[in-house]
Formats: C-alpha cells, structure tokens, sequence
C-alpha cells in the first residue's frame, strides 16, 4: 500500500499545480517513517505488525479522502501516517518476526523471500491500483484497495495474533 500512497500523494499534487512538492511529500513519509522506527525498535514483532497494520490504514484512507477531494491535509497526513505504519512499524516488524521465525541456514532465504514479496508488493499493487483507477475512476478504485488493504490487514493481524 506505501506504493500507491506515495503515488496518490505526488500525482493529486501534480494535479493540483505542485509537481515539484510530490518527491518532498514523499521524502517526508519516509523520513517520519525512519524517526518512527528508531522510537519503536524495541516493540515485539508481531505487535509491531498488528500495530503498524491498524496505523497504516488510517493512513491510506486519511490519504485516499485527500486525493480524492478532501483536501491536502487529509492527503499529506494520511502519507506521513503511512510513513509510520509502513516503515515504523510493519516493514521492520514483519522482517523481525520472518528472521525470528527462521533458524539457522532457512533464515537467509526466509528474510530473501520477505524482500523479494515486499518488493514485488510495492511495485505491483500500485501498478493494479492505477490501472483500476483508468478503469474505474479514482474513488471507487481507491476505495476498492483501501477495502483490500482492510481484508489483508484482518488477515494478518488474525495470522500474527494467533502465532504468539
């Protein structure tokens, strides 16, 4: 989901007559996100997931009602929210949680493959976002991933809460 934020953020500024503020605004999530990480770094890994999980859509629909019209504070809060959740919280906490589960020799390839999917997610999911937004338009398609990334979130939380 931090893919299509990112690219909801700079392309609604793009739209609104600000191309140049979009790389600040997401220099700015991530940075947030880094902060974040150093305050929350001794957080169990799975909670961090759960935790980052429930921060990150807040984000993406604080960010999906800016770019859909709310305004630019919804938008650029909902990105510095995701910057939290992603890289605060479930990024580092789910590549914890993937090493401590590994032993020994599985352990790089676990952590490989944790890399290989986040990834893939952050290249992918935007890609079909934006080709349902040509499709659908922005709202429902939006609205569509934040339900997805809602199912998705459920999911693991239920997966993370359970294997403690």
């Amino acid at each position: 989901m931090t893919g299509t934020v990112l690219t909801a953020v700079q392309s609604t500024l793009a739209a609104g007559g600000q191309p140049l503020a979009g790389p600040f605004a997401a220099c700015g999530m991530m940075l947030i996100g880094v902060i974040a990480q150093r305050g929350f770094r001794h957080v169990a890994p799975r909670r961090a997931v759960r935790i980052g999980l429930g921060i990150l859509l807040l984000g993406a629909g604080l960010t999906f009602l800016g770019a859909t019209g709310a305004g630019m504070a919804p938008l650029l809060l909902g990105g510095a929210v995701v910057g939290i959740g992603t890289y605060g919280f479930v990024y580092p906490g789910g590549l914890a949680a993937v090493a401590e589960a590994a032993s020994g020799e599985e352990r790089a390839r676990a952590v490989a493959g944790y890399f290989v999917l986040a990834h893939l997610g952050f290249g992918a999911v935007p890609l079909l976002v934006g080709l349902a937004i040509d499709t659908f338009c922005a709202g429902p398609a939006l609205a569509g991933s934040w339900l997805a990334l809602l199912l998705a979130a459920c999911l693991l939380w239920w997966i993370t809460f359970r294997s403690e």
